[in-house]
Order: structure tokens, then sequence, then C-alpha cells
């Protein structure tokens, strides 16, 4: 019973992980996204 809840401790902990390293990949991907779009405008306006 013991090593049962250790190991779900570690997949709870595990489960955590993945998640805040989604939400980084996520966030990284919207700054991403941002900055291209940003490119795009300002090439737009320069170009002009």
């Amino acid at each position: 019973m013991k090593l049962f809840n250790v190991s779900q401790s570690n997949l709870l902990n595990i489960t955590k992980n993945i998640i805040i390293l989604l939400k980084l990949y996520v966030i990284l991907c919207e700054i991403n996204c941002l900055i291209i779009i940003r490119q795009i405008i300002f090439s737009k306006l320069y170009y002009k």
C-alpha cells in the first residue's frame, strides 16, 4: 500500500511538471507568433 502511495504521488508530480512544460511551450509559441505578426506588419508598412 505504501509503495502504491509513493508511485501515485510521483505520477502526480510528473503530470504537474508536464502541464507546466506545456503551458510554457504554449506561451513561447504565442510570443513567437506575435513577433512574426509584428514583423510582417512592420515590413508591409515599411515597403508601402
